[in-house]
């Protein structure tokens, strides 16, 4: 049967995704296959281990984006950042820090961040997030998330979709887009799940990858504290975050690329790099919150866009996310 051709496109694009998220799934099973002993529990209340703004936040540190190794090898013209480069990154998730008085006793995991496109064709963030938690009380926890989402190149639209799952079981899907009329204005955004809602937000409102490239300009010009309300389609879609980075010396020879155990390293030799550290503050009724951060995020933010050595703070517990494999893909066109 020969389909319409809206249809072809669409039966295309689902067999496009299948091959992503089998190939992602793959990518994790090393890690899931010694790990098979963790019990299941009947279903909890949704993890508050995840927020799909750690998609967001590490699209940010992440949203680690576009452009080939061979221009990222290339000096860029005065001072211009570097483009940022399409890669898949895999990242080994364990405790870092537990609190005193949390009944969390260990967790686990991995993270799979598949980064792709360009200005040109816009920017594609597909993301794999596992982790199991160990709780004194509870027993083990298993999150499993797979969120996707797509920001074009001037930053005016936005599509994400995430999909949560506990203990092997459906608790949460999202899906939904934002839309900026001008630049420097804020967004419109329509939900379809968890529920159908319309809302805005007014004035500047920065999404994911347009907050990686901010942190990374300011980082080139020696500005050590970034403020700017971020969305990523966080929570249930409704949700704005205003979040303070603060970003450290910039090292330009990185031992991590000629020492560590790990291949594809070349395209990061050379490339300057910066500590980075981003904290969360949820918007309550539109209005900026005086309080501790609801989450704090920290990494090593190479210009090209790519990240390491993460360290994900919930406050009750920490996690450290150590780059295990990467695999830099070809650059789009307008880029180089």
């Amino acid at each position: 049967m020969i389909l319409p051709q809206r249809d072809r496109q669409r039966s295309r694009n689902s067999d496009h995704r299948k091959r992503r998220q089998k190939a992602m799934t793959e990518a994790i099973k090393a890690s899931d296959q010694r790990k098979r002993d963790i019990e299941m529990l009947e279903k909890q209340k949704q993890s508050i281990f995840y927020k799909s703004s750690i998609a967001g936040a590490l699209m940010m540190s992440v949203s680690l984006l576009s452009s080939a190794p061979a221009t990222a090898l290339t000096p860029p013209p005065e001072n211009k950042p570097l483009p940022l480069v399409p890669h898949i990154a895999v990242y080994d998730l364990s405790i870092d820090k537990i609190q005193d008085q949390s009944n969390i006793s260990g967790a686990y995991g991995r993270m799979v961040v598949e980064i792709n496109g360009s200005k040109c064709e816009g920017h594609m963030v597909n993301m794999r997030f596992r982790l199991s938690v160990l709780n004194n009380k509870a027993g083990s926890n298993l999150t499993d998330v797979f969120s996707s989402s797509l920001e074009d190149g001037d930053a005016k639209f936005y599509r994400f979709n995430t999909t949560q799952y506990s203990n092997q079981k459906l608790t949460k899907t999202t899906v939904g887009e934002a839309k900026r009329a001008k630049e420097g204005q804020g967004i419109a955004i329509k939900t379809t799940k968890p529920k159908a809602v319309t809302t805005s937000f007014k004035g500047k409102t920065y999404l994911p990858t347009e907050h990686t490239k901010l942190i990374i300009e300011a980082a080139k010009k020696g500005i050590k504290t970034v403020s700017a309300p971020v969305y990523d389609g966080s929570e249930n879609g409704d949700t704005l975050y205003d979040t303070t980075s603060f970003i450290g010396a910039p090292l330009k020879d990185d031992d991590f690329v000629t020492k560590a155990k790990i291949k594809n390293l070349k395209p990061l030799k050379g490339v300057q790099s910066w500590p980075v550290s981003v904290s969360f503050f949820e918007q309550k009724n539109g209005q900026k919150q005086d309080r501790t951060p609801d989450y704090e995020i920290s990494f090593r933010l190479y210009e090209n866009g790519v990240s390491r050595a993460l360290n994900l703070d919930y406050g009750e517990f920490s996690l450290i996310g150590k780059l295990k494999n990467i695999t830099f893909l070809k650059a789009a066109p307008c880029d180089q």
